[in-house]
């Protein structure tokens, strides 16, 4: 590992923890979602563009509107299609969870997804500037509940990992 860091106004620290191709600050506060996590940029050689910088700031200190973007976006992949495969589950022995349908609420407004999150996984940012946001569901911690945004647009959200 190198000793290679950047100071940054709104990121703090980060440091090259990959020769030159894995960024990561230390765990701060996620805008306003209320969770802590590192951001970890990847770039192909060297230290983190400015587009990968600016990026990286602005999830940091995205607002209540970014918060609820998301959130509608979680809700509805939630509602259509992760509870009802989870829900599958319930009862069968040859699933390792055993997960019960309280462990699965179901989801009325956009505001409550949040009930079946616990935190931050992480943030990252790939070499092209793309975010993706690693939540932790409350109902499978050992996978990642991933919202990702390419060119600024939602990509994708799924259970990953």
């Amino acid at each position: 590992m190198s000793n290679t860091a950047i100071h940054h106004p709104i990121l703090g620290v980060i440091t090259d923890v990959y020769e030159g191709s894995v960024w990561r600050t230390a765990p701060i506060k996620i805008g306003t979602f209320g969770y802590e996590a590192e951001i970890e940029i990847t770039t192909e050689e060297g230290p983190p563009t400015g587009e990968q910088l600016a990026a990286a700031a602005k999830v940091a200190s995205s607002d209540e509107g970014f918060r609820d973007e998301v959130a509608d976006y979680m809700k509805d992949e939630y509602t259509k299609y992760i509870r009802p495969a989870y829900l599958k589950t319930v009862g069968d022995p040859a699933f390792k969870r055993n997960l019960t349908e309280a462990d699965l609420p179901e989801i009325n407004s956009t505001s409550d997804i949040w009930n079946v999150i616990e935190g931050f996984n992480g943030v990252c940012i790939d070499e092209e500037g793309n975010l993706s946001l690693e939540f932790v569901p409350k109902f499978d911690r050992g996978h990642d509940f991933a919202v990702r945004f390419e060119d600024g647009e939602l990509y994708e959200v799924l259970m990953d990992g």
